[in-house]
């Protein structure tokens, strides 16, 4: 199982995002996907909401990515994927981005951020991947986790 962080380079909006993003919480990335092992990507995207795509499709808008690999089991890896595509068609938390420099509930599963998405999928297989007692998850809280950076990386 893997998580893939990106930087966009596509439209005038997701740029805005995405330095917004990046400088609220200091970081490249501002956008991580789940990854799965059929380069399946599912996450929650600021016009679209959550939506799967494949890898390819991801990267063709990206100025630059890594992907971390997460420990999983294939049991975990499916927990994860069915819920992930439970959460498809759901809106993007834009409030999320607008309480960046606060404090929040990052766990509510009516609209997502992307790396809401990623961290609440995970703890429905039993993974946490961040601090339990944070009020909010962006991309580097997940990218600064202490996980396996596989060779394939375009910086």
């Amino acid at each position: 199982m893997r998580l893939l962080f990106t930087r966009n380079k596509s439209t005038f909006t997701n740029r805005i995002a995405t330095y917004i993003i990046s400088w609220f919480t200091w970081s490249h990335f501002a956008h991580v996907e789940l990854l799965f092992s059929d380069d399946v990507c599912i996450s929650s995207v600021g016009t679209k909401g959550v939506l799967r795509r494949s890898k390819q499709d991801v990267l063709a808008n990206v100025s630059d990515y890594i992907i971390k690999e997460v420990e999983t089991t294939p049991e975990q890896e499916a927990i994860i994927r069915e819920f992930a595509e439970r959460q498809v068609g759901k809106p993007y938390d834009w409030g999320a981005i607008f309480s960046l420099p606060f404090r929040g509930h990052w766990d509510e599963d009516d609209k997502w951020f992307c790396s809401e998405l990623c961290a609440a999928a995970f703890l429905e297989a039993g993974l946490c991947l961040i601090n339990e007692d944070q009020s909010r998850i962006t991309p580097r809280d997940l990218l600064i986790m202490p996980y396996k950076v596989l060779p394939e990386i375009r910086v």
